[in-house]
């Protein structure tokens, strides 16, 4: 590994093995640590300044979920997501994004939830128009931050618990690193977003179904063919 800037990301009291997990996961995303590279326990144990077994922990967190392959007796090698989990975990974001929202519309139409749920959205939207059109990072993360917030309004713990595990962003933050074909989209994006809170102020379903539905369907293809550049050998694979 060449020299890089190996901190721990997390709060105070927070577990090694978990800001381990959080650090490299984002070194991954953001191509600090590149596709192909081999990681090895006890070398990033000692640049991080830890012992080894929270490393460990983290790295055996982060190749269950696909971001390192185990090379046997050889440490990691950094993978990059494949086709069939990119539409695996957009199958999966599109059924809980909208549940939430049904569940948002009828909690509005029951009169359990305010017009201040709206509100919430709309500043949500309103800064990822206004802070997020020129740096990808600043994007990607208030991007998300919208769709989380959606997801949360609607009330359901366990859906939001969910959400928050399959990392939606950082798996599109993966996927673009080093393009730029994010800025070319966000005209599309912004109408989608704003087709998606429309249905939300008229309290329609099957409205808010539909714009989901076109919006996650957009943004799964895209993300097929950031993928196909960053992974030409990869196109058309299933796994």
């Amino acid at each position: 590994m060449t020299e890089r800037d190996f901190v721990l990301q997390g709060a105070a009291g927070e577990k090694l093995s978990s800001m381990a997990y959080n650090s490299l996961r984002e070194m991954i995303v953001y191509g600090q640590l590149r596709p192909g590279e081999r990681l090895y326990p006890n070398d990033l144990a000692q640049r991080f300044g830890i012992s080894a077994t929270p490393v460990k922990e983290a790295i055996t967190r982060l190749a269950t979920e696909g971001y390192l392959v185990a090379i046997p007796r050889r440490g990691y090698n950094v993978t990059v997501p494949t086709p069939k989990r990119i539409r695996e975990l957009w199958q999966v974001r599109l059924g809980l994004e909208v549940t939430a929202g049904e569940l948002l519309i009828a909690g509005l139409k029951r009169g359990d939830l305010g017009a201040a749920v709206i509100a919430d959205l709309e500043h949500h939207l309103y800064r990822l128009e206004a802070e997020g059109s020129d740096e990808h990072r600043a994007h990607i993360e208030l991007n998300a931050a919208f769709h989380q917030k959606l997801v949360e309004l609607a009330g359901n713990d366990t859906l939001t618990g969910l959400y928050v595990s399959i990392a939606q962003h950082t798996v599109g933050a993966w996927v673009q690193t080093g393009l730029t074909t994010w800025k070319e989209r966000l005209p599309a994006e912004k109408r989608e977003h704003e087709a998606i809170l429309e249905a939300m102020r008229h309290l329609d379903e099957d409205r808010f179904r539909s714009a989901m539905k076109d919006h996650l369907t957009r943004s799964l293809a895209d993300a097929l063919e950031d993928l196909s550049h960053r992974n030409p050998d990869m196109e058309g694979r299933s796994s």
